[in-house]
């Protein structure tokens, strides 16, 4: 699916995932916009998670991807997002994370194969130099850090969790590059943004994420 491109992720997290179990996926399509002609389409989803046989409500999901092929007839223009405004100071915490160069084939084994990420010519069929890391790795990848960051402070006396986490995918990862998380500690939240420095890149934008009490 050379064509598809992931747009944004987000995560709240309602309750604890149990370690084994059976899970029952809710999905649905919020909405799907009309990015102009030849620019395909923007499509939103909805996932819910629940316990299968108890209907605890673990977590929900929601996504975009960027369907560049996929014109829609009749479906509303897509508007510019606004995003979330990063406040104008230095971040309060700067993280360097780095990637493994076979990042993208340790993270097809979760089940996305698509060789957009995997074999260089689907990339370069894509407009890409080479294949780039799925956009959900780089998302766990910085979920990763900064709840290692923002939640695993030694000597704290309430120890937290990440509750929530979202961002907007503005522009590929190249597995074995190094990425800098920057952290924003707002009242409202943290926001995030992530960049490839040796490029320039701002790779993750618009990012939020709540910090709450462990369970």
């Amino acid at each position: 699916m050379p064509a598809v491109l992931h747009g944004s992720q987000g995560l709240v997290v309602h309750a604890p995932l149990p370690a084994e179990g059976k899970l029952r996926s809710v999905s649905r399509v919020v909405s799907i916009f009309d990015r102009g002609e030849g620019r395909g389409s923007l499509l939103s989803m909805a996932r819910e998670l629940y316990d299968a046989p108890t209907g605890t409500h673990y977590a929900s999901l929601s996504a975009t991807y960027v369907c560049r092929a996929d014109q829609v007839a009749g479906a509303p223009a897509a508007s510019k997002p606004t995003g979330n405004v990063i406040p104008d100071r230095a971040p309060d915490l700067v993280v360097p994370v780095s990637t493994s160069t076979q990042a993208a084939q340790l993270f097809a084994l979760t089940g996305d194969q698509n060789p957009l990420h995997m074999v260089p010519e689907f990339a370069a069929k894509a407009g890409f130099p080479a294949p780039i890391l799925h956009g959900m790795a780089t998302y766990g990848i910085c979920a990763a850090f900064a709840e290692k960051q923002l939640c695993e402070m030694p000597g704290a006396a309430i120890v937290s969790r990440l509750g929530a986490i979202s961002g907007r995918f503005s522009a590929p990862v190249y597995p074995g590059e190094t990425l800098e998380l920057a952290l924003w500690q707002e009242p409202q939240g943290v926001r995030f943004e992530a960049r490839v420095p040796i490029r320039s890149a701002l790779v993750i934008t618009d990012g939020q994420i709540a910090i709450e009490k462990a369970f």
